[in-house]
């Protein structure tokens, strides 16, 4: 599927505003190959006021790791987390979680190697 363009994104936000957020009326009047399901999260994670973008901000780092361990074992835990967090959505708190384990995991990584060369 391509990316959404900028005239999808703005009929999108016009078309909630008149519909509210009925998805498959949305999709009916779009007449494109976009169905209810990825409009709805298209206009949620993306578009919806509110959300902030970019990178999260030191205090949303501790905020974010506070309530990931309130909640860690909660089935539904990065829309328990992203309700806490002003702005953010359940995929920005999960991509955000998931991009962390990456990093360092890139960084145990490269101190292992370092200490292997070292020794």
């Amino acid at each position: 599927m391509t990316s959404f363009s900028k005239e999808e994104d703005e009929r999108i936000i016009e078309l909630v505003k008149k519909y509210k957020h009925d998805y498959k009326k949305i999709a009916a009047v779009m007449r494109n190959s976009r169905n209810a399901k990825q409009l709805r999260e298209r206009y949620t994670n993306h578009l919806a006021d509110g959300i902030k973008l970019g990178e999260f901000t030191p205090e949303e780092e501790k905020t974010f790791w506070k309530l990931f361990h309130l909640h860690n074992s909660a089935r539904s835990r990065w829309k328990l987390i992203a309700d806490e967090m002003e702005g953010r959505t359940a995929l920005q708190v999960r991509n955000y979680y998931y991009n962390y384990q990456r990093k360092s995991a890139r960084r145990i990584k490269k101190q292992m190697g370092l200490a292997t060369i070292l020794n």
